[in-house]
């Protein structure tokens, strides 16, 4: 009889210590939700996310999922520092171009005198929505400039256990894109009175930008 409900107790514990660890567990999860620095939204400042200077931004496929992520909505910009942003309307969403996997946000630049920058997005996924990507480069004030992209360079899925940007870049699969054009080009596009150069895109990968 002591045993039993020494047995009893035991399960008990044991069942406890089960639901705390599932609750914990989804309050993990709850935290891959992307959520914004600033409070609230206007017209003319958009939701932001402060992203990591110096690695990779993960953001969860369920951020862009209007199930798992009703409220949603509006316009976001990830925002890297100084040195780049992506801006977004959540409303404008593909909801069948969701993958359950992470999406990443990187990117690194290389300027080649003031001709040309190279621009190098990490590239794993299709992104759900269009992304309107600024860079800075050294072309100079009020230029006008062309943004090429290097076809080829964003063809490709591997894990995406991503913990550094070299994982994130590569080729593989040439039907990657599936739809999307392995082309792309930007004509008449104007960097802004501090040098930087805006574009949009549904991919990552190898950008060139030159007068």
């Amino acid at each position: 009889m002591v045993k039993t409900n020494i047995s009893k107790k035991l399960t008990f514990v044991l069942t406890v210590m089960a639901i705390v660890g599932c609750m914990s567990i989804q309050a993990f999860a709850a935290t891959d939700i992307w959520q914004p620095n600033t409070p609230s939204q206007t017209s003319t400042q958009p939701y932001t996310v402060h992203m990591n200077s110096t690695g990779v931004e993960k953001i969860a496929w369920k951020t862009f999922s209007s199930s798992y992520n009703p409220n949603f909505t509006g316009i976001w910009k990830a925002q890297c520092g100084g040195q780049y942003s992506y801006t977004f309307n959540a409303d404008n969403i593909v909801q069948s171009l969701i993958n359950h996997q992470p999406y990443y946000l990187h990117i690194q630049t290389e300027n080649f005198g003031s001709v040309e920058t190279d621009v190098t997005m990490g590239c794993r996924t299709k992104f759900p929505v269009a992304m309107k990507v600024k860079v800075p480069t050294n072309l100079g004030a009020k230029q006008q400039v062309t943004v090429e992209y290097d076809p080829g360079s964003c063809n490709g899925y591997a894990p995406c256990k991503a913990t550094s940007f070299s994982q994130l870049i590569g080729s593989g699969n040439p039907n990657y894109l599936n739809g999307f054009a392995n082309t792309f080009t930007s004509y008449d596009t104007e960097t802004d009175a501090n040098g930087y150069v805006t574009f949009t895109t549904w991919h990552g990968g190898d950008y060139i930008i030159y007068k």
